[in-house]
C-alpha cells in the first residue's frame, strides 16, 4: 500500500500494482476466502472511506461499503464465514467516535461490535476465531 496503491510482488518477484485509488489511501488489506483483495480506505481528511474488493489481476473492482457510507475505515480482518470486521478510524481521545464493526457475510447489514473508540486502527482475530 503506498500513493493510494495496493502492490502485488508475485512469486517470481516482481512488483505491480493491483489497483490504484483516486482520493482513497488503503490503510488495510485482506485476502477473502473467495481469492478477492479487499482494501479499507481512507479519504484524505481521514474522517470517512470505503471498502473495495478486486480480484488478483485487477479486474472486477466492486465497491463493498461506499464514502457514503460515513465509515473511515482503517483495517479488516475476515471470520470463517467470510463476513468481515473493521475499524473506523474517527474521533480523539475526547471524543471518541469510531470503533469495531461487522460487515455480514453478504455484506448487507454492518453492525457496532465496539463504540466509541477513538483512531482504532489494526484489528485481528485469534486463530479460532473465538477473540477479536
Amino acid at each position: 500500500m503506498s500513493g493510494g496503491r495496493a502492490l502485488r510482488l508475485t512469486p517470481d518477484k516482481q512488483l505491480f500494482t493491483v489497483v490504484r485509488l483516486d482520493g482513497l489511501f488503503p490503510g488495510g488489506l485482506a485476502i477473502h476466502k473467495d481469492g478477492r483483495l479487499f482494501i479499507a480506505a481512507l479519504t484524505g481528511t481521514f474522517d470517512s472511506g470505503a471498502v473495495l474488493a478486486v480480484n488478483l489481476d485487477s479486474s472486477g473492482m466492486q465497491t463493498i461499503i461506499p464514502v457514503v457510507a460515513r465509515y473511515a475505515h482503517n483495517d479488516l480482518v475476515f471470520d470463517a464465514a467470510g463476513g468481515f470486521y473493521f475499524t473506523d478510524f474517527k474521533g480523539t481521545s475526547t471524543e471518541p467516535k469510531g470503533g469495531v464493526c461487522y460487515a455480514s457475510p453478504d455484506f448487507q447489514t454492518i453492525k457496532p461490535v465496539v463504540p466509541n473508540l477513538a483512531q482504532t486502527n489494526g484489528i485481528g482475530l485469534s486463530p479460532g476465531g473465538k477473540s477479536l
